[in-house]
């Protein structure tokens, strides 16, 4: 069966940018991630080798995978940014047998976030992104709270949130039209759906250059997620380990 990085790529999107906001110093960084991941639409996992770059000045950052994104506001207890990135399709045909056939294509997201310092520690993020461009691949809302691990020596942050996808963002990832409906595979449609998920991020440096970074992270499918005919799991899970080096 044939696995796509593009599946891998959307659970390495979303790790790594919890790190760098652990991170936030300005400068070039650069490294890779070795990531293996579970994908909704089959039971098995994929290993992959994957590079990071970020280039950081004041408010402004750019990079992968984070794309660009520029903090407009920030003081002791609230920062705000908004951010252009690319939206990773979820799958291709030939993923798996009930993909045989679908297609999405990858495409853009226009967002705008919130963090806030609730005490010191712990902090709430609101993040809301829009496709843009093309076809209109729908919106998502995601809640996290971050809290970090003490009396370790080195930073460690549990996170745990939802992310909200309304009907046209989960028909995207999840759905299934009524032109690639089959005999073997429905139409379907999600409607809106809420992704509960939990997370375990790390960074230990190694000197004043090099970092550690590891994730580890779990993503619970609600049941209009977990009922359709392409969706072969209850929960998606994901593991990272890799270096940085900041110039």
């Amino acid at each position: 069966m044939k696995k796509s990085i593009l599946t891998v790529a959307a659970f390495w999107i979303f790790m790594l940018a919890q790190l760098a906001n652990a991170q936030d110093k300005d400068g070039l960084s650069v490294g890779f991630v070795a990531l293996s991941s579970q994908s909704a639409y089959t039971s098995s996992a994929t290993n992959r080798l994957l590079p990071s770059l970020r280039y950081q000045s004041g408010p402004l950052s750019i990079g992968l995978p984070d794309g660009i994104k520029y903090r407009f506001a920030q003081n002791e207890r609230i920062s705000g940014a908004v951010a252009l990135k690319a939206l990773v399709a979820p799958y291709n045909s030939g993923d798996a047998d009930q993909l045989s056939g679908m297609k999405r294509d990858m495409g853009f997201d226009a967002g705008i976030t919130a963090d806030f310092t609730i005490v010191r520690g712990t902090t709430l993020s609101i993040a809301l992104a829009q496709s843009i461009g093309g076809q209109d691949r729908g919106q998502s809302l995601r809640f996290a709270l971050r809290q970090f691990v003490p009396g370790l020596g080195f930073p460690v942050f549990f996170t745990a949130g939802a992310q909200m996808l309304d009907q046209k963002r989960g028909n995207y990832r999840f759905g299934v039209g009524t032109n690639e409906a089959t005999a073997d595979r429905a139409a379907y449609d999600v409607k809106s759906a809420s992704l509960p998920f939990i997370g375990l991020n790390a960074i230990y440096p190694l000197n004043d250059r090099w970092s550690m970074i590891a994730n580890a992270a779990q993503t619970f499918l609600p049941d209009t997620v977990q009922k359709s005919p392409i969706v072969k799991t209850s929960r998606v899970s994901s593991l990272m380990l890799g270096v940085s080096y900041r110039f």
